[in-house]
């Protein structure tokens, strides 16, 4: 988490979906720290203004915008690594080409008039691209 909050700031919710893999990684925590007490944990993560939810069971549709991404960045993943190992540089580097990718996605409305501007795109604001 402290690298999480080191690279892309403090976040201030925190909402996995119900994947085997969060879920299994919630039950994982819950057994470290047994000793732990719920209230202890809320309030943690409130000394850092960070709250903590679960989607409801079986409601995929609640993530659609990011599931979508995630969707999104397994593609550029399987089609920039096409299936091949790689030293961790080249992992990195590769990483880094579908996070540029995903950066040139429109964050506004895209129209079929051509007099219109342009749609934004978040690396206009952090690159001027």
């Amino acid at each position: 988490m402290e690298l999480f909050i080191a690279r892309k700031g403090q976040p201030k919710t925190k909402v996995p979906d119900n994947g085997n893999n969060f879920m299994g990684a919630a039950n994982e925590f819950k057994a470290a720290f047994r000793e732990l007490t719920e209230e202890a944990i809320t309030n943690q993560l409130a000394e850092k203004c960070i709250k903590r939810s679960f989607n409801p069971p079986a409601t995929p549709h609640f993530d659609g915008v990011w599931e979508k991404l995630v969707r999104s960045c397994k593609k550029a993943v399987y089609n920039v690594l096409n299936r091949q190992p790689m030293k961790e540089d080249s992992l990195y580097t590769s990483l880094w080409i579908v996070k540029q990718l995903m950066k040139k996605r429109p964050i506004t409305e895209v129209r079929g008039d051509v007099e219109d501007l342009e749609a934004l795109i978040s690396n206009l604001f952090l690159v001027g691209l």
